[in-house]
């Protein structure tokens, strides 16, 4: 089972055979399964949704103690690894976006050069999110804090 987030939706996904189908969809702001969602999911589902609900609960109070700059370095390396891909798949990109890129890159990689490091612990269970949905679980703090 799948669940994926939309801007006011989680979706439960089941796979089966390769096809992934829509089983329900309930509000985002909820954070304990439903009845309505219950009843049309497996024990196993069930469990697998409460597990997920209490990993992205996690991953949103972490996210919620970080200061915005720190959200939004910590997202930058996937948002960047995104823009590679979607560059692949296109193939072109406009002329002034690509002389921004390069500039903000190169300040970027001058700074990174000359900046210390630290070690930082992160929620273990927050992996249970998945990753796409926790860059958008990132991307949801950063907003909140602009």
């Amino acid at each position: 089972m799948k669940f994926i987030t939309t801007d006011n939706k989680v979706k439960c996904i089941r796979e089966i055979a390769g096809k992934e189908q829509q089983v329900v969809d309930f509000d985002i702001d909820v954070n304990q399964v439903a009845p309505h969602v219950a009843a049309l999911l497996s024990t196993h589902e069930i469990s697998e949704l409460e597990a997920w609900l209490t990993a992205r609960g996690t991953l949103q109070e972490h996210l919620a103690e970080i200061p915005n700059e720190e959200n939004i370095i910590n997202i930058l390396p996937e948002l960047m690894h995104e823009a590679t891909q979607a560059l692949k798949e296109l193939g072109y990109i406009d002329k002034q976006v690509k002389k921004e890129l390069k500039l903000r890159s190169s300040e970027l990689s001058t700074l990174l050069k000359s900046i210390d490091t630290v070690d930082e612990s992160r929620p273990k269970k927050t992996n249970t999110v998945g990753k796409s949905e926790s860059l958008k679980e990132k991307l949801d703090a950063v907003k909140k804090q602009l």
